[in-house]
């Protein structure tokens, strides 16, 4: 099985979507411990519970 260059681009863009978002997240999240938790009491309910399942 041989990857085109079609399918190596789309995982790093992927792959790089993925850590950009992660990274944004991880400093608004890193504030203090209710942002860590509660995402800062702007996250809809349903958010915080599926983030725990």
């Amino acid at each position: 099985m041989t990857l085109s260059n079609w399918d190596i681009g789309i995982v790093l863009v992927y792959v790089v979507g993925v850590l950009a978002l992660g990274f944004y997240l991880s400093k608004k999240s890193s504030k203090n411990l209710e942002s860590y938790f509660l995402g800062g009491n702007e996250l809809p309910w349903y958010y915080l519970g599926l983030s725990n399942a």
